[in-house]
């Protein structure tokens, strides 16, 4: 049915005085997109006049957009399905080319968009398989959060199917959009999730095997200086912000150190440690080779270049009102256009406000009239990269299996199809880019690595690099944020907690029943080996062996949360609420009671 929609609007914020052609920048978060090089004048898109009315179909009820005088949509609906339906639709309005970029990037399909030069990006991110992490995830979430995706992408295609596309896409020579998908929204949030906790383990790798090697060159112990002198580590600290870290009963929450490890408590990787085949080093140089210089794997591959972020709460024992004090600075790219999008989102109970994700419905950040919350990234180790051995083998789907204990295991062939955007000035002329060379004809994918991907091969030596991550898996993060949007305390938050799985935050709550918290989140790997005790060949920060013992335990859902709640009072007895050993996952975090 068609209903009114009011928009009360001012000028739109979302206008462009220029749009770039070929060669230009477009920043997200800490992607950076080559685009395009000679700039035009754009087409400015007007919302309407405050006060004017419009039919919008799609709608289930009468609905109302307010825009503020400074442009954030404040959506008033009388159902869920109308108020994220609005919201896909304010989103497509502002940034629907900032997310066709993002669903893109996370389907390995951006040289649809932007031509043959982003084939490379295309290529690693199809092995990486987010979008095939997403179609897993999908079927898991809750049938609310699956209605709500689907109202989502009908509100972006209905602002597609009454607006003219923006500028960028007649610059780029495209005047189709391809409608989007429930899936859509789920690749941009496991795109988003990728950025901030994914690693690969093979920059550390190629260092330490070049000091090996210099080593049994020269005669000194290669291993014993790459420890002291590159990667020194030291054992756990007790001292914590959360909470005072000078009480005795610290000690009761202490980790002991496994025997073996080295001085200070860390372990130390003995010369010839991992059994890495020699052609390794190689396959690593060449896989670094390829993602060198791609936007969207350099913060993967120099995550000790990022900045900290904030987040703090005070107890309301220490404000005048007696309300406790929530604060959060995320440290995020400042990108044009902005990482986040903030919206006031409103339907019934659900009433919050804060910041969302362009192509993602839901406030991740924010608060409702009950509680707050803030994040900041944390980085748990929750990729591991695994040295394979491959032979041939005739009864496998790819003609390869690789060898785990001595058993053949099938590698899985997934068909790939590149297409590319040809520029000729031809309307919506892509053409496809045939196999050979840096284009494959298929992923192989290592159905023991979490359905993980080979991303390096040398089929002569029979070796392999193959990649396993959390966020391989179906997961449930969209229903986190969607039982945090209408939470009433804590015991809510919590609720919605259990399920988020991939994402590694810390996170900081406050609510106005005088409760403040603070929780580490996400799925961490158990290794055998570490769960033993042991570490058995290199520890998970350098290639691991795929032959067997260094394999990732069934996790346990919900895992439980590193957490500390209201961590200043005092229980019967005088024990404190929470150890505080808490902070060894913390980026930046601290409660003041």
């Amino acid at each position: 049915m068609k209903t009114r929609v009011q928009k009360v609007t001012g000028e739109s914020s979302g206008q462009f005085s220029q749009v770039p052609r070929l060669f230009g920048r477009l920043l997200w978060g800490g992607f950076m997109m080559a685009v395009v090089a000679s700039l035009c004048p754009a087409r400015a898109e007007r919302r309407p006049e405050a006060g004017s009315v419009a039919a919008l179909s799609g709608l289930k009820e009468v609905a109302q957009v307010t825009r503020d005088v400074h442009g954030i949509a404040h959506i008033q609906a009388g159902n869920e399905h109308d108020l994220f339906f609005l919201q896909g639709y304010v989103h497509a309005q502002d940034r629907l080319f900032q997310m066709d970029i993002l669903r893109r990037l996370g389907s390995g399909t951006l040289a649809e968009l932007l031509g043959e030069g982003a084939l490379p990006t295309d290529v690693q991110l199809r092995a990486i398989g987010l979008r095939r992490a997403a179609e897993r995830t999908l079927p898991v979430l809750s049938v609310r959060a699956q209605a709500a995706l689907g109202a989502y992408a009908e509100g972006v295609n209905a602002f597609v199917a009454a607006n003219p596309l923006p500028p960028e896409f007649g610059e780029l020579e495209l005047t189709q959009f391809q409608p989007w998908t429930a899936l859509d929204s789920v690749t941009v949030a496991r795109l988003i999730a990728f950025d901030r906790s994914f690693d690969v383990d093979i920059d550390p790798t190629v260092t330490f095997l070049t000091y090996q090697h210099a080593g049994q060159a020269l005669g000194f112990d290669g291993a014993a200086l790459y420890q002291e002198d590159l990667f020194r580590a030291a054992p756990f600290d007790s001292a914590s912000t959360v909470p005072d870290a000078s009480v005795p009963a610290a000690a009761s929450c202490a980790t002991p150190i496994a025997k073996g490890h080295g001085p200070g408590g860390h372990h130390r990787v003995p010369a010839g440690a991992g059994n890495l085949h020699p052609a390794t080093l190689k396959l690593c140089r060449d896989y670094l080779a390829e993602i060198k210089g791609l936007p969207a794997f350099e913060g993967i591959r120099h995550r000790e270049k990022r900045p900290g972020s904030n987040g703090w709460a005070v107890s309301g024992s220490h404000t005048t009102g007696g309300r406790p004090l929530l604060a959060n600075d995320t440290h995020l790219p400042l990108g044009v256009p902005s990482t986040l999008y903030p919206i006031h989102l409103q339907a019934g109970p659900l009433n919050v406000t804060g910041h969302s994700f362009a192509g993602v419905p839901f406030v991740i950040l924010g608060h409702n009239q009950h509680i707050s919350w803030g994040a900041t990234t944390h980085y748990l180790d929750v990729t591991d990269t695994f040295q394979e051995q491959v032979v041939p083998d005739a009864t496998s789907p790819s003609g390869l299996s690789t060898v785990y204990q001595g058993q053949l295991e099938h590698v899985l062939p997934v068909p790939e199809i590149f297409r590319k955007n040809n520029f000729d000035g031809v309307p919506d002329d892509l053409s496809v880019v045939p196999p050979g060379g840096a284009i494959p004809p298929v992923t192989l994918i290592v159905p023991r690595r979490n359905d993980g991907p080979i991303v390096k091969l040398d089929a002569a030596n029979g070796t392999a690099l193959s990649i396993q991550y959390t966020g391989f898996s179906p997961t449930r993060e969209l229903d986190t944020f969607l039982i945090w949007n209408e939470a009433k305390n804590l015991a809510d938050f919590r609720r919605g907690l259990q399920f988020f799985n991939v994402g590694s935050l810390n996170l900081v709550y406050s609510d106005v029943h005088g409760n403040i918290a603070h929780f580490t989140s996400g799925d961490m790997p158990i290794r055998e080996d570490l769960q033993a005790g042991v570490v058995n060949g290199l520890p998970p920060y350098f290639i691991r062996s795929g032959s067997g013992g260094n394999e990732w335990l069934a996790l346990r859902h919900p895992q439980p949360n590193q957490a500390a709640t209201n961590p200043g009072a005092r229980r019967p007895g005088g024990r404190r609420d929470a150890c505080p050993t808490i902070a060894r996952f913390m980026e930046r975090a601290s409660l003041v009671l």
